[in-house]
């Protein structure tokens, strides 16, 4: 069995439409004369049904190749209904926005468009995409507030919205994905708000990125402190639970410290406290006594810090 052909013309199109009809950089076994479409590099395909069921298209286009429209991405999409896996990431997509076609794709599991240059914000289309469990849309020009939509992705595993233009207040409706295990919102325009409970929902959640975001710090820490780990800061307050195994916390000042409990971090691997230079830092035996009983492999960092009190 060969692949589909109207995913073959569909795949082609792809291709002329984001390169153009003569620069097909990485993409030279895509050809019309080559029959099956499941052996062209970076495709996949359903063992059965010969359907197009992955694109593995990560660093294929340099910006001098780009192609500025992105009519032929859409349009190819929607002749490509069976796709789970999509990775365009790394491929300078300049001056497109996110494909509202993408939508359209209600298989995909996996969907990485980092690093690839696209703006504007996320459109209501993407809230179609139920059975997602990755989504990466790291380092670009995407700005807006994060849609409260996001929220009904209730499968995804692994989001990153982290070194993107993305402002307003972190929606609380992320505390309704309880199978997230890696959370990256670094380096935004965000803010914290005032209420934080819904990361106390985040049972599953290994890997936690909240650097750079300026938080205010509630007054509800006390009614969960005692089923979460408290690290509280002057200017932003976090909460993690203990399965946590990745905690950046960066450009913030740690102020009124309070003991932690071994069993609560007893999972973390690496904790990374960097601060803003020539701020009080206010550590003591208590606050970090737990740290004593970490296993050997935990990389622990304080940055530009003045630490006050015994270790």
């Amino acid at each position: 069995m060969k692949c589909i052909e109207k995913e073959k013309k569909a795949l082609l199109v792809l291709k002329d439409g984001v390169l153009g009809a003569h620069r097909h950089y990485g993409l030279h076994s895509w050809k019309k004369e080559e029959e099956d479409c499941c052996l062209w590099k970076g495709v996949g395909c359903d063992n059965h049904t010969c359907h197009v069921t992955r694109l593995h298209l990560s660093s294929l286009i340099a910006p001098s190749y780009v192609n500025t429209t992105s009519v032929g991405i859409s349009r190819s999409l929607l002749d490509l209904p069976y796709l789970s896996y999509l990775d365009l990431s790394r491929n300078f997509l300049g001056g497109t926005t996110i494909p509202r076609s993408i939508g359209s794709l209600t298989n995909l599991v996996h969907l990485d468009l980092s690093v690839s240059h696209i703006w504007g914000s996320i459109s209501d289309h993407i809230g179609n995409l139920s059975n997602l469990q990755y989504l990466n849309l790291s380092f670009n020009d995407v700005d807006g507030p994060i849609p409260k939509f996001i929220g009904s992705l209730h499968n995804l595993r692994y989001l990153d919205l982290s070194q993107s233009y993305f402002s307003g207040a972190i929606p609380h409706e992320l505390g309704n994905l309880t199978k997230l295990e890696h959370l990256d919102l670094a380096n935004s325009d965000l803010s914290g708000g005032e209420n934080f409970k819904w990361l106390y929902n985040l049972s599953s959640l290994t890997h936690l990125d909240l650097s750079g975001i300026s938080f205010a710090a509630p007054s509800t820490w006390a009614d969960i402190l005692c089923s979460f780990a408290l690290v509280e800061f002057e200017e932003i307050s976090v909460v993690t639970n203990a399965k946590v195994q990745y905690l950046f916390m960066d450009g913030h000042v740690l102020s009124n410290a309070k003991p932690v409990s071994h069993e609560l971090y007893k999972e973390i691997k690496e904790l990374c406290l960097s601060l803003r230079k020539n701020s009080e830092y206010l550590i003591n035996k208590f606050m970090w006594r737990p740290l004593e009983n970490f296993r050997p492999q935990l990389h622990f960092w304080i940055h530009e810090c003045k630490a006050i009190g015994e270790f």
